[in-house]
């Protein structure tokens, strides 16, 4: 199960206002960018896509879904409100949220990228955080590991 978790919101900013999704497979923890043009569902300024490896990273994706009462999924809908983390702060964040699984976290302190699919990891070319360590949580069923990474996201 997919798990994103912002740890210091005083840190960082938390951009919402009109901001929708233009994409699919947007869900809290994915890195976002801004739409610059507007074709299809995307609305320049106004929407967000999952980023890619060499795209300018927005920040990541935040907050509960809004469109849908009691949701079965945390992937926003295209055209569903959405929050945008940035600036600078500290997340845990589990493995689904790295292209290569808990192998991009082997080393503290390793520098995280954007990756395709607005993913993390540890090659790249957009530098957006830093991992500070790993540790593993108990959840109903067994186990997950967790990455805490300190990121610094500067549009």
């Amino acid at each position: 199960m997919a798990y994103f978790q912002l740890l210091t919101p005083r840190e960082s900013i938390i951009f919402g206002k009109k901001l929708s999704t233009s994409g699919s497979g947007i869900e809290p923890g994915i890195l976002v960018t801004l739409d610059t043009a507007t074709s299809g569902d995307a609305v320049a300024g106004e929407t967000v896509s999952t980023s890619g490896s060499t795209s300018t990273v927005f920040g990541f994706a935040f907050g509960a879904r809004s469109l849908v009462y009691m949701p079965t999924t945390k992937v926003y809908e295209i055209g569903e409100a959405v929050s945008v983390v940035q600036g600078t702060g500290v997340a845990a964040m589990s493995t689904d949220f790295f292209t290569s699984g808990s192998s991009d976290w082997a080393t503290p302190d390793a520098v995280l990228y954007a990756a395709e699919s607005g993913k993390l990891s540890t090659t790249g070319s957009v530098k957006v955080a830093r991992l500070i360590r790993t540790k593993s949580r108990t959840i109903i069923g067994g186990s997950e590991n967790i990455a805490l990474i300190r990121f610094n996201i500067q549009p």
